[in-house]
């Protein structure tokens, strides 16, 4: 059965109705959330919630120890320019998409 309604439905037209339980959804995302802090799965801990997709940045940018998001964003792009280890980590964050980029 599909969770949308069929281009007959929508021509016939009608109501639509579609129930969704976010709780539920929220507990199964809390429990998927919790397995990948507890296996440190950061990889796809950053994947699955991106950070700059929140306002997450700011908090963390005060903890460490930055006036603001710009300052700690500049700071983190200037220590991968600077650090080969950190350029290197970052690059093979991005698969086949560093090599466009590089040359």
């Amino acid at each position: 059965m599909s969770s949308i309604p069929t281009q007959r439905e929508i021509r016939e037209g009608g109501t639509y109705n579609k129930e969704i339980n976010f709780t539920s959804f929220l507990n199964d995302e809390i429990i998927y959330f919790d397995s990948l802090m507890n296996a440190s799965d950061f990889d796809s801990l950053v994947g699955r919630y991106p950070i700059r997709e929140t306002n997450l940045l700011t908090p963390v940018a005060k903890q460490c120890g930055f006036i603001d998001k710009k300052r700690y964003e500049l700071n983190v792009i200037r220590v991968i320019k600077n650090n080969s280890d950190a350029r290197n980590f970052v690059l093979s964050l991005l698969g086949g998409a560093a090599e466009v980029l590089i040359h």
